[in-house]
């Protein structure tokens, strides 16, 4: 449901993000290509531990619909598990704290790798800037309306780039969930391809 709602202005922000690097490739197309290269560079080295966190939003989606099997269980046999005290025990200390322990660590390993991968970027983001600022006069005769006009719009265009990556841990969420709900739908077509035939 998130992914659906921030959908729009996702798109906002890519039209926004996409008309800023128009904008900069009138003012200088040389500085752009340096801006390419330097953007490309900084998204490869987020890449990777993006991907990471990725993998442990899946597992810890998985962790989710285990621990939500184990609560319905818990609500079916709420009498027994009453009633036995050597059985709750076993219950609750056993797959079910596992289950929601293997959740928690997956999921708060995701959100710090979210997290330093945002910092990153942020650090990556005003070395950008200064070298810009500072840089590229040394290396060639760029004006400076071109670097304020640079300046600006990269600061102006900061916004729309953080909320981007703000929605990516939500995007691994909807991808995760969206994968869960294919591999349901398969069971329920394989399921309804059976009692068809039979």
């Amino acid at each position: 449901a998130r992914v659906f709602l921030s959908i729009p202005m996702l798109f906002v922000d890519i039209a926004v993000v996409f008309a800023c690097f128009i904008y900069l490739g009138w003012l200088s197309w040389p500085v752009l290509l340096f801006v390419v290269v330097f953007l490309a560079l900084a998204i490869a080295s987020c890449k990777l531990p993006e991907t990471r966190a990725q993998k442990l939003m899946e597992r810890a989606r998985e962790d989710w619909d285990t621990l939500v099997g184990y609560f319905r269980a818990l609500t079916d046999g709420i009498k027994e598990l009453k009633v036995h005290g050597a059985r709750r025990e076993a219950f609750l200390a056993g797959p079910l704290y596992e289950t929601a322990a293997s959740f928690r660590r997956h999921r708060f390993n995701s959100e710090h790798i979210y997290a330093l991968t945002r910092g990153w970027s942020q650090i990556l983001y005003f070395l950008f800037v200064g070298v810009v600022l500072f840089g590229l006069n040394q290396f060639g005769n760029v004006s400076s309306a071109v670097l304020v006009g640079y300046i600006i719009t990269v600061l102006f265009m900061k916004t729309n780039i953080d909320r981007i990556q703000d929605l990516l841990p939500v995007y691994a969420q909807g991808r995760a969930s969206l994968k869960k709900i294919e591999k349901l739908g398969m069971t329920l077509q394989i399921v309804k391809t059976a009692f068809a035939a039979a």
